[in-house]
């Protein structure tokens, strides 16, 4: 398997060891192989990446005011659900048995002498364990600039029952996809009534942008702000109702779609035809477009790339201002 990456690497989050210097990557660099067992990109962040590799899992770049790339302890592979994070970096990860469980980069905190993940009750605070919700992934839009004392302002939290719940701030509805009421406040959990309905297999949030994938592989984008100098067309209109705050994705004439991840300000798609369609801001080469193309796309644009072919197994990642891809090749497209 191998890992290909593309955009901001300042802090080395995108385990480009192999790159001369540490600046923008502007189109797909291999970064990362294994002959054997699996890479799984499981969080992608501003400044920090987080991948599973022969086994273990690894945190690379920036945790803190430190650049870091150790192994991380406390939760192991076979039982991680999902990792996620925000703009400060890795925050946590969610169990199989639906627990969550926090990131403590620093051995001073921890009482260890690496970094950690340690069991949380934060969920039950927020209504889960009071309404029987088994949470399978939470999602962070990390829009620092909307409160400079908060980095997460809205969340998204994947169930079990395939269903999502968004909750976070009440002065972005957009964010939530809904319009809150006086019995659905923002503050607390509450499924969005566009996507009734809808069985969701995957979430991703960061920036202005929220998605969920279906399991009839429809992708489903809402997001972004009123007065913004540039905006991806597939999100709703600006200042949309609550019937438009969520919008069905059309890329190259409906292809069905196998993968999404969401960043800053950039989307990146996988189709069942094994190709990758980004849209969004390029400035730090994270859309893979090359060192002459790194303005804002407001429209998808195909990525050329070594996944090229109906023979590999592919998924898709981003975060912060970077797009990673791991290729299987000997996987099946549309597994």
């Amino acid at each position: 398997m191998e890992l290909y990456a593309t955009g901001f690497n300042e802090h080395q989050q995108l385990i480009s060891h192999n790159v001369d210097d540490h600046g923008d990557i502007t189109t797909f660099q291999h970064v990362h192989s294994v002959p054997t067992g699996r890479i799984k990109v499981w969080a992608a962040l501003w400044s920090a990446t987080v991948i599973e590799s022969q086994g273990q899992l690894w945190h690379y770049g920036c945790s803190g005011s430190r650049t870091m790339t150790t192994s991380i302890k406390g939760l192991e592979v076979e039982d991680v659900r999902s990792v996620f994070g925000d703009l400060s970096g890795l925050l946590g990860a969610v169990g199989k048995d639906g627990s969550l469980y926090v990131f403590y980069p620093d051995p001073r905190e921890s009482m260890v002498v690496r970094p950690v993940f340690r069991r949380h009750k934060w969920l039950g605070g927020k209504g889960f364990a009071k309404q029987g919700w088994k949470l399978e992934h939470v999602a962070v839009a990390d829009s620092d600039d909307i409160f400079k004392h908060w980095v997460s302002t809205s969340f998204i939290a994947l169930l079990a029952d395939h269903t999502l719940l968004t909750f976070g701030s009440p002065l972005h509805p957009s964010l939530l996809a809904r319009t809150p009421t006086p019995a659905t406040i923002a503050s607390e959990p509450h499924h969005v009534s566009f996507l009734g309905g809808v069985a969701i297999r995957k979430i991703a949030s960061s920036g202005w942008i929220g998605a969920a994938l279906s399991m009839d592989r429809d992708l489903y984008i809402w997001g972004g702000r009123v007065g913004e100098p540039n905006r991806i067309s597939a999100l709703p209109d600006a200042g949309a109702d609550e019937c438009e705050q969520v919008k069905l994705v059309d890329i190259n004439g409906g292809a069905d779609i196998l993968d999404v991840a969401v960043a800053m300000a950039h989307i990146s798609v996988l189709t069942v035809d094994g190709e990758i369609w980004v849209c969004g801001n390029g400035e730090y080469g994270q859309l893979g477009l090359g060192e002459g193309r790194r303005g804002f796309e407001t429209e998808w644009l195909k990525v050329q790339g070594p996944w090229e072919g109906r023979d590999k197994d592919l998924s898709v990642e981003a975060g912060g201002w970077g797009t990673l891809v791991v290729i299987d090749h000997a996987g099946k497209p549309g597994s």
